[in-house]
């Protein structure tokens, strides 16, 4: 093996090294909790018809649209515990970002744009940094959608079909919303693409629809989700169209809000260029990824893709012909890697909280208060915080059913309830979830409800109370 190889080789596995160390962090999202009990779920009964988590509406229509994921995380829970899952999350989501950092040199093949681009994918992503489906996502994404949206549909090969049937099933089994991307991106060449490549896409969207269709739950999950994704958009922060980070009112925000605007000022300035005829497809790849990136706070880690496949135009235009351009774009990366780790790093070093040897982030979850409630033994349908919602149904199901969890797919009657949590006294909030849906247990923020006849203290802790119907 050449020097030149081992220098690859070993600049590969500090980088790698580098990329887990950043990403291995405690637990603090609320989603893990739901998936490991939902995996449990899974592998004792089947996939469910109805929300069976519920303690309002368990009747109401529910179907998981992440079943692989479900069934993983409850699999390394079981084997490894939540450490494990610390572990294995960080390996894949540095892996991701690691085969990113190569698509951006394949696509750039200068180190400086490289850097850039990848400066800017760390810099968005980090709060998608959390053990949640959304990391195969960004596998596939980086993986596949990028090849194909830069020109890599083999038209005539029908192993590559096969292969996109195959792709279409594994990414719907594990997120099957993100695997529509897919047919969005092969559907770019259906629209834009030559006539050849446009039957040929045609033949690439139904095989990916075919595999999307036979992964468990995901028809019924993305059906279930469109039709009710607009009773519950106000309680997500991350479905907020991107220009909400404006309102953090700090540096971290303000540049957050701003780079979508950039990627869609790019593909506008790379649409006026006329570019030749089989460059439609990777522009309209790019407009779908900026235009995306500015309308869900979620997906604004799509800004480099989308400057990625505009890079061709780019690299022609007089900014990029400067004779300081590369010293302009290592500094602008640079600052964005010191702005993101001036942001993350005072969550631990503010706190004395080692982020590779801590296991659940102090403070996030009511542990003393559910230990204190499981041991009761006790049966209820919990009326919880919106946060803790997962983490009750992972340490107490079946048992204990929650109101509100990480889907956040409930009725509108709960929604309305919720809704007027702000501007409600709690004891009223209380006595109309024991009405209307028979709810028993509070498990609300420590102090939010005084004392009242109907409901007693049962637990108190540094975190929640824990309230019990009284006879």
């Amino acid at each position: 093996m050449t020097p030149s190889r081992l220098r690859g080789i070993a600049a590969l596995c500090v980088s790698y090294v580098a990329l887990f160390l950043w990403v291995l962090r405690p637990l603090w999202d609320i989603d893990i909790f739901l998936h490991i009990a939902v995996g449990r779920y899974l592998l004792a009964h089947g996939v469910p018809s109805t929300d069976v988590f519920s303690s309002a509406a368990p009747e109401a229509a529910w179907t998981p649209f992440q079943v692989g994921y479900a069934l993983l995380m409850a699999e390394l829970d079981k084997l490894a515990g939540l450490d494990g899952i610390r572990v294995v999350d960080a390996a894949l989501t540095a892996l991701a970002l690691l085969i990113a950092l190569g698509r951006f040199h394949q696509i750039t093949q200068r180190r400086i744009a490289t850097f850039l681009l990848f400066a800017i994918l760390l810099f968005l992503y980090d709060d998608r940094i959390r053990p949640r489906p959304h990391l195969f996502n960004l596998l596939f994404e980086v993986s596949l959608l990028l090849p194909i949206a830069r020109g890599a549909l083999a038209v005539g090969n029908r192993r590559w079909l096969l292969g996109l049937f195959a792709a279409g099933a594994a990414w719907a089994f594990m997120h099957a919303m993100g695997a529509l991307w897919l047919v969005a991106v092969l559907g770019t060449w259906l629209v834009a693409g030559r006539d050849s490549d446009r039957r040929w896409a045609a033949l690439a969207i139904g095989s990916t629809l075919a595999g999307i269709a036979l992964a468990p739950g995901a028809a019924g999950g993305i059906v279930h989700v469109l039709r009710i994704q607009d009773q519950w958009k106000e309680f997500v922060p991350e479905l907020a169209p991107t220009w909400a980070f404006f309102g953090m009112h700090n540096a971290y925000g303000y540049v957050m809000g701003t780079m979508p605007w950039l990627a869609v000022l790019a593909v506008l300035y790379a649409a006026a260029q006329k570019p030749a005829r089989d460059q439609w497809p990777a522009l309209l790849c790019a407009a779908g990824f900026a235009f995306s990136s500015l309308w869900l706070a979620r997906l604004c880690y799509y800004v480099p893709f989308a400057l990625a496949l505009v890079w061709p135009t780019l690299r022609s235009t007089r900014l990029a012909r400067l004779p300081r351009a590369p010293l302009l774009a290592a500094a602008v990366g640079c600052a964005l890697c010191l702005l993101i780790v001036a942001h993350v790093l005072p969550r631990f070093s503010g706190r004395g909280v080692n982020p590779w040897t801590t296991t659940l982030y102090p403070g996030a979850f009511p542990v003393q208060e559910v230990d204190a409630l499981a041991a009761t033994g006790r049966s209820a349908r919990a009326y919880n915080d919106m946060q803790w919602g997962g983490y009750l149904l992972y340490r107490l199901f079946p048992r204990m059913r929650v109101i509100s969890d990480a889907r956040v797919t409930f009725t509108p009657e709960v929604a309305e309830l919720l809704r007027h949590e702000k501007d409600t006294a709690p004891e009223i909030v209380a006595e109309v979830a024991y009405r209307r849906f028979g709810i028993d247990l509070l498990l609300w923020r420590r102090g939010r409800m005084p004392q009242t006849p109907h409901w007693r203290l049962l637990v108190r802790g540094s975190l929640a109370d824990v309230w019990v119907r009284t006879p």
